[in-house]
């Protein structure tokens, strides 16, 4: 089933209520720290999982790049060339998540 844009209003709903749920109890969250921390970033080919790629890279973070293919990955790292960024912080992997065997 495609990830519709439903689903994703969903899900965001969903993880507000849950970080509301852990605020009230006072549960408190390791401070974030770029210059430490790496994310994976699926959806990274194009869209909002490569702007959210770019974006961490630019603000230190270490970030791999979901991407389908390795065409994909090599355009990625072109877009955070022209943007004037770290590349070294940046790593594409080919990762299809619709693709069972791949997230295993």
């Amino acid at each position: 089933m495609p990830f519709s844009s439903r689903n994703l209003i969903i899900v965001v709903v969903v993880a507000a209520i849950a970080y509301k749920l852990l605020v009230d109890r006072n549960e408190s969250f390791p401070p974030i720290q770029p210059d430490q921390d790496t994310v994976l970033v699926t959806g990274s080919s194009s869209g909002i999982g490569k702007h959210a790629a770019l974006s961490l890279v630019k603000e230190g973070f270490t970030v791999f790049a979901g991407v389908r293919c390795p065409e994909d990955g090599e355009a990625i790292l072109k877009s955070a060339q022209d943007f004037d960024l770290d590349i070294s912080k940046l790593s594409p992997i080919i990762l299809d998540v619709t693709n069972s065997d791949q997230i295993r």
